[in-house]
């Protein structure tokens, strides 16, 4: 369902979010913690779905860069919220409802069942 309700590219940046459900169900389950290259590569991970799905604009992230400071975040908060109103419109809700969430549901679901079988392995 939610391959037939967004493009192509979409599906795969958000796919790739099963490696973040991993990480952090590993976690949660088995206790094992990530090293700080890890989390890094997470972070960026997580930082380039919201940019390719424009929750977040990478102009207010080159002014955080380059020291915006406060005003850079209070510039990214405000695209989040301007691209969670313009959710409201049908064909956007659609594409939000019926494409992102269950590829994101679909994606801790096999995160979580990942680290359920590492643990039964064990």
């Amino acid at each position: 369902m939610a391959q037939q309700n967004i493009e192509a590219l979409t599906f795969n940046v958000l796919n790739q979010t099963k490696i973040l459900s991993a990480a952090l169900s590993c976690y949660f389950i088995l206790g094992k913690q990530q090293s700080k290259m890890q989390v890094l590569s997470l972070c960026l991970l997580i930082l380039s779905t919201l940019v390719i799905e424009r929750i977040v604009n990478p102009a207010s992230l080159s002014l955080l860069s380059s020291g915006g400071g406060a005003f850079g975040i209070g510039k990214a908060l405000k695209g989040v919220s301007g691209a969670f109103a313009s959710l409201r419109s049908g064909d956007a809700g659609r594409r939000f409802t019926h494409g992102v969430v269950p590829l994101l549901v679909a994606s801790m679901i096999s995160g979580t069942a990942g680290a359920l079988t590492q643990l039964s392995t064990q």
